[in-house]
């Protein structure tokens, strides 16, 4: 039998998702208010605002019919969670009754038909987190687990297609005979290389931040766009009044102090860039933020993998012991046997299965839940901040408007 603490969703997972949840709206909004590219003299340019239009559709689709659907598979965390917390005291009780049961005097009919319809109601809220209610493996409903992951795959493709037009772009142009120097170009190549890192940090910032218990710290996952460069002002999208509990202080640290020191290099580099050639700084712009969309889109497609992927094995867990339930007693203690590997089975067997399954991971599903809702409490503290033009945003330039709001 498959280990029964593998299908409850970790906190490790659960910040997998809001880290990379958090970045991706950063960049998505990057890209939405990118300004057009001025005329540019390079041949194999003429396209690259339609390109930037085509990303900003994509941008909005996310927004508009994606995002909502992402976060529903925390609040299904907590549905599942609230249905099994009702039934687990009658699940464990039920086990207790198998587990006094003999070949001679086994389990009575009315205790294995509870059981199995318990379990039946939770296979039936896993399905409905899995499909949608009233949706199939094959037509999923997309605020459910599969249909969300069916959109990340498509959104996936699509950004993926942007990052590596503009990056094509990108190369195009420094790359070109149209004067660029050769530390221009360098910078270039330092910015899509702390592109890169800050990415990680933008993650590892925004997925601490599901650990939210007290205080008044505020993420920072917004991409530093100069005016200077004809990109928009500063927009910040942070989590207001979170501290963070445990370990994860630490690493919420170490990744904001990287990540400010980051931005103001890159903010750096793109206005010594856009002082040579605007047009290039755009470019530049554009392709970190659409590479920071497909490599976060990516990590969200990983957390939601692992999430699908564990209501299925709960499915699958609870179907085959509903079967096992309603087995004739040879037959069921054939299930015992292939699922302990005692050659000796017995009832007793049965619920140490039944209990490992189905009681022991209460404590788990009782902190993911805990978790789930944490994060989705963060989310509702979700700002935006205009931060005046030139300003770099950090954690202090961001944690003084916040407070002045």
């Amino acid at each position: 039998m498959a280990n029964p603490s593998n299908t409850v969703p970790t906190d490790d997972i659960q910040q997998a998702l809001a880290g990379a949840f958090l970045a991706i709206q950063s960049a998505n909004k990057a890209i939405a208010t990118q300004s057009k590219m001025p005329p540019v003299n390079i041949t194999g340019l003429e396209d690259v605002n339609t390109s930037l239009a085509t990303a900003q559709a994509h941008a909005a689709h996310y927004t508009k019919n994606i995002s909502a659907n992402i976060q529903n598979q925390l609040q299904a965390i907590i549905d599942y969670d609230r249905l099994y917390d009702a039934l687990v005291v009658s699940i464990d009780s039920l086990i207790t009754e198998i587990g006094q049961g003999t070949k001679a005097n086994p389990p009575s009919d009315a205790t294995m038909n509870n059981l199995a319809a318990e379990l039946a109601a939770l296979q039936s809220q896993v399905q409905t987190n899995l499909y949608g209610a009233g949706g199939t493996a094959d037509l999923p409903l997309e605020a459910s687990a599969l249909g969300v992951y069916n959109q990340l795959v498509d959104y996936q493709a699509q950004v993926g297609t942007d990052a590596s037009t503009f990056k094509g772009y990108s190369d195009l142009a420094y790359n070109s005979e149209s004067g660029v120097s050769a530390h221009i170009k360098q910078l270039n190549q330092d910015i899509e290389a702390d592109r890169d890192a800050m990415a990680k940090d933008r993650a590892m910032i925004g997925g601490g931040a599901a650990m939210i218990v007290t205080g008044a710290l505020i993420v920072v996952v917004a991409v530093a766009l100069a005016p200077e460069t004809g990109g928009a002002s500063a927009v910040v999208i942070g989590t207001v009044g979170v501290a963070v509990a445990g370990g994860g202080t630490a690493m919420i640290v170490a990744g904001s102090t990287d990540l400010d020191k980051k931005e103001q290099e890159v903010s750096n580099k793109l206005i010594e860039i856009a002082n040579d050639q605007t047009e290039l700084a755009n470019l530049t712009a554009i392709n970190t933020s659409s590479g920071n969309v497909a490599q976060h889109a990516s990590d969200i497609f990983g957390a939601l993998d692992t999430i699908k992927n564990n209501w299925a094995q709960m499915d699958n867990n609870m179907a085959d012991t509903i079967s096992a339930l309603n087995l004739p007693q040879d037959q069921l203690m054939n299930w015992i046997a292939n699922k302990s590997g005692n050659s000796n089975p017995d009832y007793s067997t049965m619920a140490t299965i039944l209990n490992a399954e189905l009681v022991a991971p209460k404590a788990d599903w009782e902190k993911a839940k805990t978790t789930a809702q944490t994060i989705l409490n963060a989310f509702d503290s979700v700002a935006e901040y205009n931060l005046p033009d030139g300003t770099v945003p950090t954690q202090d330039t961001i944690a003084a408007h916040a407070a002045a709001a």
